[in-house]
């Protein structure tokens, strides 16, 4: 009677899992997504590069500086006509911006001056006294305006060497945003085995509540046999043993689906996981896309496009060198406006034009520095040629060793159903062989054993090809596009 209740116990903890909320592989890889820190995180890198391309793009932006000054002197006398002391007070303000297009600078700018200074004057004695002549003005305005615009004709032409610092950080933005979207799917992936490994912990509950539940029905019947002098009580205790063993695997195979569900609920920071119960389609094969078409597709896969950016970020930066080794021959071109006066209206009548063009060629003797530079692009290039070879191959041999692997394990797995089919028709034929008194109670338990434990490996073979389709997609980038399937 105790192992009845028992059993009732047990059936009745499946039966309140069963009816628990469900969830499945797309809801789980929601809540990794939503909970876990690792996958928020990952986040991050992008936005940072994101920020890190704005700052360079803000080169191009407006400028405003200001240079007031104050300067008080007394020069030393040179000539009778220097002055004695001498005050200045200035403001110097000016706006310059690059153009990325041309990789012109442009900038206007006002400045305005007060020179107050002491000039002692020429004096000539006459018959009314002495007469002085001023020598300059002792306190005057001056005022300029200007435009000042270099054009490289050579070095820097289009503003190409300006623009490559924020490519290049586009570029590494875009190789940031694939990796974190390759680390992603990895975390997914492995989260995935989890999920996997406890739809196999739930699976090895229910197979072994169904044998508790064959062992108790069993022993119910051979006592019932023994009490009508039917059966040896050798039987009963035979019988006995086999629900005690069934008893135990039972509890050891809810305390490995307990600890799993606890320890993914911690995980994931989602406490009533431990609530719920696993949906998949455990053994349920699924198709694939053979190794010949991820071959025909590897240059579409994340880390082939990865490596492809980077040989593209070397190359503009190749390009940048061979800009920084040519020579410099900029055009500067100004225009300015100039007044002056000793009374601060007058000063303000801007009359006084000023131009100007200059040509300036500047070369790096031996450009031995920049040469050096070309070289080292180049052997990267070719390293990194070599390093993308290498990946395909790497892959293309994962892929074709995961789909062979896959391939035997449908295999396996047909096998597992028909060795499940055959233990069932074997213990069938104890049981009636027993019945018939033909046969002993021991090989009925042993055929009901080996039936168990057909189960078990079939479904533990079932998780085993699963987690090789999601190292498959993982592999193909196809793991977030059949998560729900």
């Amino acid at each position: 009677m105790k192992w009845l209740l028992m059993s009732s116990f047990h059936m009745f903890i499946i039966t309140s899992l069963t009816f628990s909320q469900s969830i499945n592989l797309k809801d789980f890889f929601s809540l990794v997504r939503q909970n876990h820190p690792s996958f928020k995180a990952l986040d991050l890198p992008p936005r940072i590069q994101q920020i890190n391309s704005e700052q360079i793009a803000t080169r191009q932006d407006w400028r405003i500086e200001s240079r007031p000054a104050l300067v008080y002197s007394r020069p030393i006398p040179t000539s009778p006509f220097s002055p004695t002391r001498v005050t200045s007070a200035s403001v110097d303000a000016s706006m310059n911006r690059t153009f990325w297009s041309t990789g012109g600078r442009f900038s206007v700018g006002w400045a305005s001056d007060l020179t107050d200074q002491n000039l002692p004057p020429i004096s000539f004695p006459t018959a009314g006294g002495r007469f002085q002549i001023p020598t300059g003005f002792n306190r005057l305005y001056t005022h300029t305006f200007s435009l000042n615009y270099t054009q490289p004709l050579l070095q820097n032409y289009g503003g190409e060497l300006d623009r490559l610092p924020y490519e290049i950080s586009e570029m590494q933005l875009s190789i940031t945003e694939l990796q974190t979207f390759e680390q992603q799917e990895k975390i997914l992936l492995s989260f995935g085995i989890s999920f996997l490994e406890w739809i196999l912990a739930e699976e090895k509950v229910k197979i072994a509540q169904d044998r508790l539940d064959l062992s108790t029905e069993a022993y119910r019947l051979i006592t019932e046999k023994h009490e009508s002098f039917l059966v040896d009580q050798v039987d009963v205790l035979r019988s006995e043993d086999a629900v005690i063993l069934a008893e135990q695997t039972l509890m050891l195979f809810q305390s490995q689906a307990e600890s799993k569900r606890a320890e993914l609920a911690i995980m994931l920071e989602k406490p009533d996981l431990e609530t719920m119960n696993p949906v998949y389609a455990l053994y349920e094969t699924r198709e694939i896309s053979s190794p010949d078409d991820v071959k025909e597709n590897i240059s579409d896969l994340r880390p082939i496009i990865i490596q492809e950016r980077s040989i593209e970020q070397l190359e503009k930066q190749k390009q940048g060198f061979v800009e920084a080794k040519k020579s410099r021959l900029d055009l500067n071109v100004g225009f300015r406006l100039l007044g002056g006066d000793d009374a601060i209206g007058q000063s303000l009548e801007m009359t006084y034009p000023d131009f100007s063009a200059v040509l300036v060629y500047s070369q790096t003797l031996g450009k031995r520095s920049a040469e050096l530079d070309i070289q080292k692009a180049t052997v990267q290039l070719r390293q990194a040629d070599y390093e993308q070879k290498q990946a395909k191959l790497e892959i293309l041999s994962r892929i074709r060793n995961l789909w062979v692997q896959i391939e035997n394990m449908k295999e396996i797995m047909e096998l597992s159903r028909t060795q499940i089919q055959t233990a069932e028709k074997k213990t069938e034929q104890e049981l009636e062989l027993y019945n018939k008194g033909k046969s002993q109670l021991n090989f009925v338990i042993q055929s009901r054993d080996n039936e168990e434990n057909a189960r078990l490996r079939y479904a533990e073979n079932a998780v085993r090809y699963h987690q090789m389709i999601m190292q498959y997609h993982e592999l193909t980038d196809r793991l977030t596009d059949v998560q729900g399937e």
